[in-house]
C-alpha cells in the first residue's frame, strides 16, 4: 500500500477470543486527495485491512497456529501452548530485544516469521519433499529429495554468501531467507459476534484457525478445528432437529448431526458428553453437547464442525468463514 505524505492511523483494537488475544491491525488513512473513481475501492480495502486482525497466542491458547509456532522454536509440537512453549517464547524474545512476556503479539510474530520457519531442519543424509524444496531453492539438479554432498555444498554456498554460519544444516533462519518463514497469521471478522440471521457460533469464546483441506492419515480435513476447555458448552448453531447423537467410532467419538431450518446440516465431532437425543428439536444457542477429545482427539479437547449446506451428508464445504462470521 502506498503511503502518503499526511496520514493518521487508527487505534489498534484488542479483544480475548477463548485463549487467544486478537488485536486490529491500524488502517492508515490518507489526508491526500483522491479520484472520485477510487473512492469505492479505497473504502472496500479500508474495511478488509480493518477487519484483519493479529492472532495473539498465550499460555492456554491451542489449536494448528500454536503447533506452527512450537515447530518454529523447536518445542514438542502438542497443539497446546503450555509451560514448555512459554519458555521458548521467552527465550526467543530476549534473544530478540524484545520484553520476554512469554506472549507472541504482533512484534514478536515480525520477528519470528523473519528468523524461523515451521519447516523441519534438514541436514546431510535427510530425505523426503521438504529436501525436494531446498533442491529446488538453490538449483540442485538432480532434485532427487535426498539431501547428499552436492546439496550439503550448494547449502554451505549460500551460508556464506548471505552470512550465516557455514554448518550445511538448514535451520529457522535459512528457510526463511529462502522465503519459507511463512506470514504472520490473521484472525478475520469480528472477536465476537451475538445471534446472526438466525445462527450462531456453536462454541462461544473459541480459538479457531483454518485448517480445512489440511492433509490427515488417509484423507483431508473436512471442517474446522474449535479449540476451549474440557466441559465448555457447545451450541445448536440454528435451530432445527437432532438427526444423530451417538458413538461414531474411534475417529468422531461422541458426534452429532443437526439438520437446521435452513436445510443445512452440521456435524459436531469429538463431543465429551452428548445433551440432546435423535429426533429433539433444539433452538439456536441451545447447549447441545459439551467439549471433550473423544475419538481420535488425543488428549486435546476441541469440536471438529463440519457444515453441510445442501443438506447432503458428507458434501462440507470450508466452515471457516461461517464460523468466522459468528464467533
Amino acid at each position: 500500500m502506498a503511503l502518503f505524505a499526511a496520514r493518521t492511523p487508527t487505534l489498534v483494537a484488542a479483544a480475548l477470543v477463548g485463549g487467544a488475544l486478537v488485536l486490529s491491525v491500524p488502517t492508515v488513512v490518507s489526508a491526500t486527495p483522491r479520484p472520485a473513481n477510487a473512492t469505492t475501492a479505497l473504502t472496500a480495502a479500508h474495511a478488509a485491512q480493518a477487519t484483519s486482525r493479529v492472532l495473539v497466542l498465550r499460555r492456554g491458547s491451542h489449536g494448528a497456529e500454536v503447533t506452527r509456532l512450537q515447530r518454529r522454536l523447536h518445542v514438542k509440537a502438542s497443539g497446546t501452548f503450555g509451560v514448555l512453549t512459554v519458555a521458548a517464547v521467552k527465550r526467543f524474545q530476549h534473544a530478540h530485544k524484545l520484553a520476554p512476556s512469554g506472549v507472541v503479539n504482533a512484534a514478536t510474530w515480525r520477528l519470528l516469521v523473519r528468523f524461523t520457519s515451521p519447516a523441519p531442519t534438514r541436514r546431510y543424509g535427510d530425505r523426503g519433499s521438504w529436501v525436494k524444496v531446498l533442491q529446488k531453492d538453490l538449483r540442485v539438479s538432480p532434485q532427487s529429495g535426498y539431501f547428499g554432498k552436492l546439496t550439503k555444498a550448494a547449502v554451505i554456498r549460500y551460508q556464506k554468501g548471505h552470512r550465516l554460519t557455514p554448518s550445511g544444516v538448514v535451520g529457522g533462519r535459512m528457510w526463511a531467507m529462502l522465503g519459507h518463514g511463512g506470514s504472520i497469521p490473521k484472525v478475520s471478522g469480528p472477536a465476537s459476534r451475538s445471534k446472526t440471521r438466525g445462527r450462531t457460533c456453536p462454541v462461544p469464546g473459541s480459538t479457531f484457525t483454518d485448517t480445512y483441506g489440511d492433509p490427515r492419515a488417509g484423507h483431508t480435513h473436512k471442517g474446522v478445528d474449535m479449540f476451549k476447555h474440557r466441559g465448555a458448552a457447545i451450541l445448536a448453531i440454528e435451530t432445527g432437529t437432532v438427526v444423530r447423537a451417538h458413538w461414531s467410532g474411534s475417529s468422531g467419538g461422541w458426534t452429532i448431526t443437526l439438520k437446521g431450518r435452513s436445510g443445512a446440516k452440521f456435524f459436531y465431532a469429538h463431543n465429551d458428553k452428548n445433551l440432546v437425543k435423535a429426533g429433539q428439536h433444539v433452538t439456536i444457542g441451545d447447549k447441545i453437547a459439551t467439549m471433550g477429545d473423544t475419538g481420535d482427539a488425543k488428549g486435546n479437547p476441541q469440536l471438529h464442525f463440519e457444515y453441510w449446506p445442501s443438506g447432503k451428508e458428507g458434501a462440507a464445504v470450508n466452515p471457516t468463514p461461517l464460523v468466522r462470521s459468528l464467533c
